[in-house]
């Protein structure tokens, strides 16, 4: 009996097909997947500066800067959220503001998180340019805690200090 000549690898030699498997892996990711999550990485930075930038513009307006000056004034709010407060960095909405012949107009409905040692809430705002200034129509701030709102434009109600004399004139 004479014995088989060895078979030859089906392949070819197996250092080779190593060789040319990681080159072939190599290109498949950096022109195949890889090309498309490059690309695809791109377009999300490009997308996410632009709302970044877009919600930085909402964010330091002089309507949510006002609306939050009221909100961080306000007794009620201090005593629910505590001292000092901050404004979150998601500020929603829509501004709208107009020069005609140099005179401001405009309207603002934004909505922004706040939060102190105490807790958070969301203010929500509306309101539009008279005489250059900013009048709300709408200031409510909704604690996380309770989603009780309060309202910051409501009056409130008149403390004295200390009794006002009473004197009646003859006639």
């Amino acid at each position: 009996m004479t014995p088989l000549p060895p078979v030859p690898p089906p392949f070819g030699d197996p250092a080779q097909v190593q060789r040319e498997n990681r080159t072939s892996v190599v290109k498949g990711l950096s022109l195949g997947c890889g090309g498309c999550a490059l690309i695809v990485l791109v377009v999300g930075g490009v997308m996410g500066t632009i709302i970044y930038l877009i919600m930085a513009g909402i964010g330091s307006s002089d309507a949510v800067t006002q609306a939050f000056n009221k909100a961080s004034a306000s007794a009620e709010v201090k005593a629910l959220l505590g001292t000092p407060l901050h404004k979150g960095f998601m500020t929603t909405g829509s501004i709208s503001t107009n020069y005609n012949n140099g005179e401001k107009s405009g309207t603002a409905e934004v909505s922004f998180s706040i939060s102190g040692p105490k807790g958070s809430a969301r203010v929500d705002a509306k309101a539009h340019v008279k005489n250059g200034a900013w009048i709300f129509t709408r200031l409510l701030v909704t604690p996380d805690s309770s989603g009780t709102p309060i309202d910051l434009l409501k009056p409130t109600p008149l403390t004295l200090r200390r009794p006002v004399p009473f004197v009646l004139l003859p006639a």
